[in-house]
């Protein structure tokens, strides 16, 4: 009997072994269960900040290509001002050049 006891004995001193290195086994598996679910998490933020960045960007561009077309309209219209200006210093040169050729004649 002292033999089937022993016997039952080491038998359980294996299966608690088992046993105790299949729970260690599955504490680590929860572990990294809880470290991959925090790691997503943290991407999950990470990736949600890039996407606001991202459209801040996107708007802030839109508005300065929007502020250029507004420059080169402005600059396109004092361009022709400039022309239209120095067309009529260029005639009133012209007839004032003429009306003193006149009254020396």
């Amino acid at each position: 009997m002292s033999s089937v006891s022993n016997f039952t004995q080491c038998i359980s001193k294996k299966d608690n072994k088992i046993i105790s290195t299949s729970l260690s086994k599955a504490h680590c598996i929860l572990s990294d269960s809880d470290n991959i679910h925090e790691d997503l998490a943290e991407l999950t933020c990470e990736i949600s900040i890039k996407q606001r960045l991202i459209e801040e960007l996107e708007q802030t561009q839109r508005r300065i290509h929007a502020m250029k077309a507004q420059y080169e309209e402005k600059v396109s219209t004092l361009m022709t001002k400039i022309r239209e200006t120095e067309s009529e210093r260029d005639k009133v040169l012209s007839n004032l050049g003429k009306s003193l050729t006149l009254q020396v004649l």
